[in-house]
């Protein structure tokens, strides 16, 4: 139950904080076109036609051109600015959080690498045929291909950050929030780099509309299968994007979360979702321990030590986060 009220309620801030992503990268294209509310809606709608109405084999190749997009276009730009690599390098390595930042980096695992998206890949193999344990050193090496063009992806935008914003003393706040880092993009590479540079931040914002809204009307069409006991024999009456509980899910992270919109506020709302998202980290790392770990899984295939002790740190790391917190509020 956990999990399912934590679904729904993390989708709808998301569903509105990623719609708001994505308007706020047009807005700055396209300016004085349409309202960044209206701009939203639709590529909320987008993200409910491609999973609603497409079969898997659409999804995949929607999200393969955004992925493309995305990691050429800010990886490009990150590499030209030519950053500090020493400092990145020991930046990567022991990791620093300056005071009163830690909503920020529950923000970046949160809405980098550690939302409820992560739960989603079994479903996406399981439509890929990849259902036989002879899958399984396939799937790892997915997995690590994946995380490796995140963990690049998420680098070259914290270093466009640090170099365009921080240098300067600027910051994304509104609306017009992007202008900040394209204007001074522009001014040094021209109007072609600072164009890119949005194309890819737009395709990175919608991909992750598509993506959560595929693998969230997943998660929950399963989680709704597991509460009503149904056998796995049956699975695929809900795990189906045409299954009600599919579609449901996909209305539920579309249109309520288009309240939110009447905030005006897409940065509070991104960072919001992404605080919440990080979260989720916990209660897969302990879903994990106590899965993996268990007579369920062949015992080839379950966690070895140096994976055990890997998110039994992950686990601790958020309770004396979460412990330090509560104490420095009394």
């Amino acid at each position: 139950m956990y999990f399912g009220v934590y679904l729904l309620i993390v989708t709808f801030v998301f569903g509105a904080a990623a719609m708001s992503a994505s308007a706020l990268a047009v807005t700055a294209m396209f300016p004085g076109t349409l309202p960044l509310w209206a701009w939203a809606v639709l590529h909320g709608i987008f993200g409910f036609a491609v999973c609603a109405f497409g079969r898997y084999k659409l999804f995949e190749r929607v999200m393969e051109v955004f992925v493309g997009v995305m990691f050429l276009t800010v990886v490009g730009l990150a590499i030209f600015l030519t950053p500090n690599l020493g400092e990145l390098a020991i930046g990567t390595v022991i990791p620093r959080i300056p005071e009163g930042s830690l909503i920020y980096a529950l923000a970046i695992i949160g809405g980098v690498g550690g939302t409820f998206t992560l739960a989603s890949y079994p479903y996406w193999v399981r439509e890929r045929g990849w259902s036989r344990p002879a899958w399984i050193p396939t799937m790892r090496i997915d997995i690590g291909a994946g995380y490796l063009v995140t963990g690049i992806f998420m680098v070259a935008m914290l270093v466009i950050g640090a170099e365009l914003l921080f240098a300067s003393g600027e910051g994304i706040d509104g609306e017009s929030g992007l202008v900040a880092l394209a204007d001074p993009i522009s001014a040094r590479f021209g109007g072609v780099a600072s164009w890119l540079f949005l194309v890819g931040f737009w395709a990175a914002a919608t991909s992750s509309i598509v993506g959560a809204w595929n693998g969230g009307a997943y998660l929950f069409a399963d989680f709704v299968r597991t509460l009503k006991d149904v056998p796995d024999e049956r699975a695929d009456e809900y795990l189906s994007e045409t299954s009600f509980w599919f579609r449901a899910f996909l209305v539920w992270i579309t249109f309520p979360p288009m309240l939110l919109l009447t905030l005006d506020q897409p940065m509070f709302l991104v960072i919001t979702y992404a605080a919440l998202g990080a979260f989720f980290m916990p209660f897969l790392a302990i879903t994990l321990l106590w899965l993996l770990n268990s007579n369920r899984v062949a015992r080839e295939h379950r966690n070895n030590l140096l994976t055990n002790v890997f998110l039994a740190v992950c686990v601790f790391l958020f309770l004396v986060v979460g412990v330090n917190e509560l104490v420095g509020a009394f």
